[in-house]
């Protein structure tokens, strides 16, 4: 038997997520822990004007179907505007979608959790994760149960923006001190919060801060299951050298620390990638001032990191890097006691001739990583993506694999583990004139498995073929037929009886359709021409 694949493997059609009026934008990614993903994003098909966004999600399995409503399931579509949405999954399958939300007047967090099916869990448009006085912004969350979810956010209440955490059940209840615990309630602005589980439902946290009233430094903090903070007051000092840090990135890496990169701003007019690690107890174990991850010449940023899959407190950081006249993507693995295992400064992940920006990692499950970015090649922005291996060696096509690279803009790429050695990504996409949500799979080898006709029984009898307006089929028993077009996406969707039986496919327009009959645990697929 040989599985049937949604996936498109045109990099120029890929597969769609989303395509409503408006935009549909600033998607984000997680694994469905069963080798698809579930993707969010904000939604502008509600408003011609484009001032007002909702949220949606979608679930894509391992072989590239949408499995909930067509063009998205709509988490939130309050009338006011919902933004910037980060989600993780629940562990049982779903997820648990968090945003910004204007609802009250003022910018609050709400949440919401859909299942494993496509069914919202919590209330209509979600619960309140903080709903108080002044703005509350930017959230980040982490799960630490089943279900449950710690959520981090910038808030206003104080004047200055400060960090503050709230945690919810699995039935969407916060669990902590309304109006959430205070991470760090220092002098001046705290802003630009990470957050990462180290077990035990215990979460570190660390953000730029600039108490010192002059320039950032960075900081962290560490809260138990129960919302009290585990380190100093306000937090413990990670970078704190007479100029700015910014940006920070945190990892929990397998030997259940928390390791820091941020950009550290140097004498010239650059920044470097440095990177610290913490102990829990809060202690630094990488020297008083870190590590350098790269100290080159230019400017190093849009850091990224990931130690997934990787054993002993190893990790891999990428970042964006203008050491020459363009900006290429550069990453480096740093063992647990915080020494670079790779070339000195990092190693090229693309040697495309033009800038490339925004990088995205994620383990490869063999001690290397799947970087993808935005690369400008074509004059415009366009997805690549490269695997490093875990002794560094680039290990697909020079200058990359191609991803998305559609007419216009695909940009803001995102992506997720397989869990077999790939990827999954997810970018917004401007080939119809404004953004639309695609993805994309990628396995170990840079190669994508496309649409095929492959079935373990043979093809449904289809006539006639090219058809228009009907079509004909003959199924051994009661059958579900689907239909997809050739971007992957679910057209049509029908539920036969055994015997001849025909179709209506009056709504599809000219072109080659893959047509899916599933019946008493086999599948049958064959391609349909309508003329």
């Amino acid at each position: 038997m040989q599985a049937l694949a949604q996936w498109n493997a045109d990099p120029a059609v890929n597969t769609l997520v989303a395509s409503q009026p408006q935009d549909q934008q600033d998607a984000r990614v997680v694994t469905d822990g069963a080798g698809g993903a579930i993707i969010t994003w904000v939604d502008f098909r509600g408003d011609v004007n484009q001032n007002v966004a909702d949220i949606y999600v979608q679930r894509v399995d391992s072989d590239g179907n949408t499995l909930w409503s067509n063009d998205g399931l709509a988490v939130c579509t309050h009338v006011a505007d919902q933004s910037a949405p980060v989600l993780v999954a629940d562990g049982a399958g779903g997820a648990i979608i968090v945003w910004q939300d204007w609802r009250n007047g003022n910018r609050d967090i709400y949440a919401q959790r859909v299942s494993a099916n496509g069914a919202v869990q919590w209330a209509a448009d979600g619960v309140a994760v903080v709903s108080k006085a002044e703005n509350q912004g930017n959230p980040r969350v982490e799960a630490v149960g089943v279900g449950e979810v710690v959520v981090a956010w910038e808030d206003s209440i104080n004047g200055n923006y400060d960090i503050y955490a709230q945690k919810l059940n699995s039935s969407g209840a916060t669990q902590w001190t309304t109006g959430g615990v205070a991470v760090c309630t220092a002098a001046q602005t705290q802003i630009n919060q990470r957050i990462g589980t180290t077990g035990n439902g215990n979460t570190t946290y660390t953000w730029q801060d600039r108490r010192n009233g002059q320039y950032y430094v960075i900081y962290a903090q560490m809260l138990n299951a129960s919302g009290t903070p585990q380190w100093t007051t306000n937090g413990v000092a990670v970078a704190t050298a007479t100029d700015t840090q910014i940006n920070p990135k945190l990892e929990v890496t397998s030997d259940g620390s928390t390791v820091i990169a941020w950009q550290q701003k140097t004498n010239s007019n650059g920044y470097d990638v440095k990177a610290q690690k913490l102990n829990a107890s809060g202690a630094t174990q990488w020297g008083a001032a870190g590590v350098n991850v790269c100290a080159t010449a230019g400017n190093q940023s849009a850091i990224d990191m990931t130690s997934e899959g990787m054993t002993s407190g190893e990790l891999i950081i990428s970042w964006k890097d203008g050491r020459t006249t363009k900006v290429n993507i550069y990453a480096q693995k740093l063992n647990a006691s915080g020494a670079a295992q790779l070339t000195t400064n990092g190693v090229l992940i693309s040697s495309s001739a033009r800038n490339q920006n925004n990088p995205n990692a994620v383990g490869d499950g063999q001690g290397g990583a799947i970087v993808c970015y935005q690369d400008s090649i074509a004059g415009i922005w366009d997805v690549y993506a490269q695997r490093i291996t875990s002794a560094g060696t680039v290990a697909w096509t020079a200058g990359g694999v191609p991803v998305g690279i559609a007419t216009d803009n695909q940009t803001n790429v995102k992506n997720v583990s397989d869990g077999e050695g790939g990827a999954i990504f997810s970018f917004q996409d401007k080939r119809s004139g404004d953004f639309d949500i695609y993805a994309y799979k990628l396995d170990i080898n840079g190669q994508v498995t496309g649409i095929t006709g492959l079935s373990d029984n043979g093809s449904p009898l289809l006539w006639p073929n090219p058809a228009n307006g009907r079509v004909n089929m003959d199924m051994p028993a009661a059958a579900v037929v689907q239909i997809y077009d050739a971007t992957g996406r679910a057209v049509l969707l029908r539920t036969v009886e055994a015997g001849k039986q025909h179709i209506d496919i009056s709504s599809l327009t000219k072109g080659v359709y893959l047509v899916r009959s599933l019946y008493n645990g086999h599948q049958r697929s064959a391609r349909l021409m309508v003329d």
